[in-house]
């Protein structure tokens, strides 16, 4: 339970950002409502404001409003908004001196600016600067846009400083890219889905970033349209990928699979949202509710109750994605009760959500760091451990040397490596061993034959338990065959003088090979072991405690052997 105190201050904080967020911003000349006075507090003082004192609220077939400009500042010449859709806007202007103008602009013909989301729309020019302004917009479907209009003498990205933001927002955009550098490391290293995740969730991130500050339109001038539905889908895949991340994050035994399947249908639902306010703005603005932020609500909900539960399971991983989502957290519901809650006031949350998107990618990311630490520790002491249960798996226990199914997989390597002699061993009457002087007995006559079988050094040989009393040595090097006949009669010489219970001599018996170079391939295993098999057969049968020799000969496309007792 040790997850619910974070838990509960987290959303603490949010809530207290939120309020502080909201707190009346400074007032303006022109008296404008407090939600426009809010959202525009930080522009310039020449900036005009609609003069009125309650500007109308969407959904609404057409909106006009009426600006006023000082004639002590410099004439406005843009009519500014934040990004948002409508189907066309007329403006008519009266000059200080009666001159009109008028015009009529699409919003395919707005210009994009690179200062955030901002739309600007050139005002037309009567025979004096303006005294009067009157707006008319048409088809507009988002209210952070109609209480975002104003009048300004430039544009926002022509004036100066602005250089110097687009610096600070490239070396931001160049931030979030290092995570996913990161990201394609320790997938060389660890293949699992959360990795994948987080770099797409980071790659959605920099387009967004792109976008929303409006540095794309330095790069290439992009259509409203096009600019406003990129954006929006961009939204929609980066909170897609953040609620797969955390599905794929959270460690298997913190997340049930209810949840997992939820989180799964609350991404698809995010990109149906953003898709319909792509496509159908005015179905997501009915009865003036903005409902693209009310459908993601539930996704929200959903995402703090998984956390809550992973926390209170004392989920590691979950902590790092819930302090990096705290300031996007913020920022979403802050623009919601803006929209929602009248005279809220609304609040530019541009640079929050930046901070946002930084903390949640480097957040995240260290999280990914520390839960990669944590599966490769995890995946290393499992490897360490199959490979103590392979090796357990393929050595006598009791002797400690290589048994057959150890061999089996080596075999064609240790033969490829030169091993080219191929001596069976078999101890004489050693079931009397047994019956006499009994297992334990028998048991460390086995041990010390081994020990016997596996002194040689220098890495030129290879002893084999094959069960029971038989055991085979692999040779090569310069003297195979006398070496393994020295082996053989050290037997005796050992067991006599380390197992001192028995009363007798202990020999073996060897049916020996020697392969030639050139039929190193050509002979497998199976063929190898039935003729040692017979050679050592035949030295029991010549009175043990000797050895049968048999030298293969390659003649051309055949071969001969040749056998030899010793």
């Amino acid at each position: 339970m040790g997850g619910q105190p974070t838990f509960r201050a987290a959303i603490l904080a949010i809530l207290a950002t939120i309020a502080a967020l909201g707190a009346p911003a400074a007032a303006h000349s022109c008296a404008p409502a407090p939600a426009t006075a809010g959202v525009l507090a930080d522009l310039p003082e020449d900036a005009v404001l609609p003069c009125t004192v309650d500007p109308p609220r969407l959904p609404a077939a057409a909106v006009a409003l009426e600006f006023e400009p000082d004639p002590a500042v410099a004439p406005p010449r843009y009519l500014l908004m934040d990004m948002g859709k409508f189907d066309r806007v007329a403006i008519a202007v009266e000059g200080r001196d009666g001159s009109r103008a008028q015009a009529t602009t699409p919003m395919a013909q707005a210009i994009g600016t690179s200062a955030g989301p901002t739309l600007a729309v050139p005002l037309p020019q009567a025979g004096a600067p303006p005294a009067r302004v009157a707006v008319r917009i048409e088809g507009l479907s988002h209210q952070a846009s109609l209480e975002s209009l104003h009048l300004a003498a430039e544009r926002p990205d022509r004036r100066a400083g602005h250089i110097g933001r687009l610096v600070l927002i490239a070396l931001l955009i160049g931030m979030l890219a290092m995570p996913i550098v990161f990201d394609a490391l320790f997938w060389r290293v660890l293949r699992d889905r959360f990795i994948v995740w987080h770099a797409i969730m980071v790659a959605c991130f920099i387009p967004l970033v792109a976008l929303r500050s409006g540095i794309a339109n330095e790069i290439v001038v992009l259509d409203p349209l096009v600019w406003r539905a990129a954006t929006i889908m961009t939204f929609g895949a980066a909170i897609a990928a953040c609620l797969l991340f955390t599905r794929y994050f959270i460690e298997h035994d913190k997340l049930g699979a209810r949840q997992a399947r939820a989180m799964e249908w609350a991404a698809v639902w995010a990109l149906i949202v953003s898709a319909m306010q792509t496509v159908k703005p005015e179905w997501m603005m009915l009865a003036g509710l903005p409902l693209h932020g009310i459908a993601l609500i539930p996704v929200l909900i959903l995402w703090f109750r998984i956390v809550g539960r992973a926390l209170a399971r004392s989920s590691r991983a979950v902590r790092f994605q819930l302090v990096g989502w705290i300031p996007l957290t913020i920022v979403f519901l802050t623009d919601l009760a803006s929209e929602l809650v009248p005279g809220v006031p609304a609040v530019r949350t541009l640079d929050l959500f930046y901070f946002g998107l930084v903390c949640e990618a480097t957040v995240t990311a260290l999280g990914v760091t520390d839960r990669f630490l944590t599966l490769r520790r995890e995946r290393d002491k499992a490897r360490r451990i199959a490979a103590a249960l392979g090796n357990l798996a393929e050595r006598d226990p009791l002797t400690g040397l290589m048994n057959r199914r150890g061999l089996d997989g080596r075999f064609a390597r240790l033969r490829a490596q030169g091993f080219s002699t191929f001596a069976l061993l078999d101890l004489d009457r050693f079931k009397e061993i047994n019956d006499t002087f009994g297992h334990c007995v028998g048991d460390e006559v086995l041990r010390t034959v081994a020990a016997v079988l596996a002194s040689e050094k220098r890495r030129r040989s290879v002893a084999v338990r094959m069960g029971g009393e038989e055991f085979l040595l692999l040779l090569r090097g310069a003297n195979q065959a006398e070496r393994a006949e020295r082996i053989r009669r050290a037997i005796s010489l050992r067991v006599a003088r380390e197992v001192t219970q028995i009363d007798r001599v202990v020999t073996a018996s060897m049916g020996m090979i020697e392969i030639p170079e050139g039929l190193s391939a050509a002979i497998g295993f199976d063929e190898l072991y039935a003729r040692a098999d017979k050679l050592l057969y035949e030295a029991k049968e010549a009175g043990r405690n000797r050895s049968m020799h048999e030298r293969l000969i390659l003649f051309g496309g055949g071969r001969a052997s040749g056998t030899a007792a010793a």
